[in-house]
């Protein structure tokens, strides 16, 4: 996992938080396949659960984190893997409290119509106001990364990997998914056999 610092200055963080509360959140579902290889959105509170709330592309606020991302972060994914990435997938705000917030272990290209994804971005909106709440890599150890808010930890979708439960508080985290040329002509292609 590559962590990259200050990506998102802390009013940055304060406003997608604020953002969050005040929009439109739902349970957290997962992408997954129906029994006719139908893309569905599937919910699973004991495999996952958080609130999550999609940016819209038409906001001020989504065209400001593409920026941040595009200037701060894609450079050192290029840097760290060596590898040109291009395209950011949908980015998403969620919110993990101790209600029982987690998403236990998974790999976020498993499915076939999101094997295009190749980097997870978990990008932290705060840090010091909950606990719990680590990201673990199990098949390598059980060190919890835990980035400093707006800092982001990148890896490779195809790591397993699992966001621990929030014991207390609230940790508000931006997701979001990058991918490169080759990975996007995969993409569309899957979409025009789908239709």
């Amino acid at each position: 996992a590559l962590v990259v610092p200050a990506v998102l200055d802390a009013a940055t963080c304060h406003r997608l938080i604020e953002r969050f509360e005040s929009g439109d959140h739902q349970e957290g579902a997962m992408a997954s396949v129906d029994g006719t290889d139908g893309l569905v959105n599937r919910i699973d509170p004991y495999k996952k659960h958080r609130r999550d709330l999609v940016l819209d592309p038409a906001e001020p606020l989504h065209q400001e984190i593409i920026q941040a991302l595009s200037t701060l972060l894609i450079p050192e994914i290029k840097k760290g893997f060596q590898a040109e990435v291009c395209y950011v997938d949908r980015i998403l705000i969620a919110r993990y409290d101790d209600t029982g917030g987690f998403f236990k272990r998974h790999r976020d290209d498993a499915s076939p119509h999101v094997a295009f994804r190749e980097f997870a971005v978990s990008l932290n909106l705060n840090t010091d106001e909950y606990e719990g709440g680590g990201i673990v890599f199990p098949e390598f150890n059980d060190c919890q990364h835990r980035p400093p808010a707006g800092s982001a930890c990148v890896f490779s979708a195809a790591l397993l990997h699992e966001a621990q439960a929030v014991t207390k508080g609230r940790r508000y985290v931006l997701l979001t998914f990058v991918h490169g040329q080759e990975a996007e002509a995969r993409r569309l292609a899957g979409l025009q056999a789908a239709a």
